[in-house]
């Protein structure tokens, strides 16, 4: 049984009153207009144990430009008071989901969060809860007394068999006080993370304070641009967070590309930062699209992902955004990678679909270890499954019968090359593509 509004609505309507505030935010305000007896929570005691799903609700099918939410939100008083007068320890004891984003935080017209609301949103956890979302808005504005209450209540919320967090950090986030041991919050159960909104500053902190040992899915949404001096530390808090024994997906993407931020400034993703992921040996799906760029030294580095990752499915390193002037810097500056990168994910990553890295694209250069790579291929060799290169804005150089003679040999099943950058490097890799089926013709 889903549940989009307050418990408060269960209760008789004599002890009921609601204000509207906000027109263009669908925002309702429940309140009580007399202490609760006994007698007034019996259908909550009838119905609140059948609640799975507490949450947001859509409100009507509006256009991207108005899309807005019904926030059912309660006073702080209305909420510590029910869960005074509720003869049981917990409210939804059967609750699964609980999406704090939108409805259920306590609010007021000035946008400041109530006292006790933190206090009120453990009524609310209970011993079946495995998805919890809460954004960075549910703290507005970030106060040392909110941050700390947040603290306090991860720290509750960790000790339950919880699955899945989506959570928002604030700029303001920092490490709270642990136990004289020191060891970081634990979160034992969960299995799946996604950070929506956070610095790098913030994610930073948030990786050292709390350890995360069975998290197979990790998102991480960094807004505004880390410096490239944070970096070093991003990865480095990324590797310490998560068990190499369990990671096998992790995404990290930008929010928006910053207008404010010169193109040649923004950070550079290096090998150095991609090797410190190496340790996650059982790594399935990687990607980085954030508005970056991903300055490998050479092919080494791919050939040691591919190495490190034989498990691999996807993988994607890419620029976001691909912004006009970084696309035309790059289709006109060779990639340090070349097609020799792509020898070891055909030998080594025999369950991979798709792949997306930046490379230069010269068969005459590579030609020995293009030469030497077709001679070791057997015809009965297991090949990856691969139905996607995406090379961006690849530079290529040299016939594009031998490129593709040189693809299907590595990848017999791919259909697909994705490029963009410069109209003429476009080009030539679509007439790669182009030639695939017959280069497959004449592998058989």
């Amino acid at each position: 049984m889903p549940f989009t509004g307050p418990p408060l609505r269960l209760l008789p309507q004599d002890a009921l009153s609601s204000g509207k505030v906000q027109e263009g935010f669908y925002t309702r305000i429940w309140t009580l207009t007399r202490p609760l007896m006994a007698s007034d929570l019996v259908a909550v005691e009838k119905y609140a144990p059948l609640v799975r799903h507490l949450g947001a609700e859509e409100q009507g099918s509006l256009p991207p430009s108005t899309h807005t939410y019904r926030r059912d939100t309660v006073s702080p008083y209305a909420m510590s008071h029910l869960a005074e007068c509720y003869p049981h320890p917990c409210l939804f004891p059967g609750i699964r989901r609980l999406d704090w984003r939108v409805v259920m935080r306590a609010f007021s017209p000035t946008g400041v969060v109530g006292q006790h609301s933190w206090e009120d949103m453990l009524v609310y956890v209970g011993p079946e809860l495995r998805e919890l979302c809460i954004n960075d808005g549910a703290w507005t504005p970030p106060t040392d007394y909110t941050l700390a209450a947040l603290a306090e209540l991860l720290d509750t919320v960790g000790k339950q068999f919880i699955q899945e967090l989506q959570l928002g950090l604030p700029d303001r986030w920092k490490p709270w006080a642990r136990p004289v041991d020191g060891q970081p919050l634990l979160f034992s159960s969960l299995t799946t993370i996604e950070i929506a909104v956070a610095s790098a500053l913030s994610y930073i902190s948030f990786a050292r304070s709390v350890s995360l040992p069975q998290v197979k899915s990790a998102t991480l949404c960094l807004t505004p641009y880390p410096s490239a001096t944070q970096l070093d530390d991003l990865f480095s808090a990324i590797g310490q967070q998560f068990s190499p024994d369990r990671l096998v997906q992790l995404r990290i993407t930008s929010l928006v590309p910053d207008p404010s931020v010169d193109v040649t400034l923004r950070p550079i993703v290096l090998s150095s930062h991609l090797r410190s992921l190496l340790p996650f040996r059982r790594m399935q799906q990687i990607t980085i699209d954030a508005d970056w760029e991903c300055g490998y030294d050479d092919d080494d580095v791919l050939g040691e992902m591919a190495e490190a990752w034989p498990g691999l499915q996807r993988m994607l390193l890419v620029a976001r955004g691909d912004l006009h002037a970084r696309s035309y810097a790059r289709s006109h500056s060779p990639s340090r990678a070349t097609l020799r990168s792509l020898i070891p994910f055909a030998t080594c990553c025999k369950d991979l679909k798709f792949l997306g890295i930046w490379l230069h694209a010269d068969i005459r250069a590579d030609h020995e270890a293009i030469e030497a790579a077709i001679a070791q291929a057997s015809p009965n060799r297991p090949s990856p499954p691969l139905e996607i290169l995406k090379v961006m804005d690849s530079t290529i150089e040299g016939p594009p019968e031998r490129i593709a003679h040189f693809l299907s040999t590595l990848f017999p099943s791919l259909p697909i090359i994705l490029a963009n950058g410069a109209d003429e490097h476009v080009e030539r890799w679509r007439e790669v593509e182009k030639l695939l089926p017959a280069a497959r013709v004449r592998h058989r």
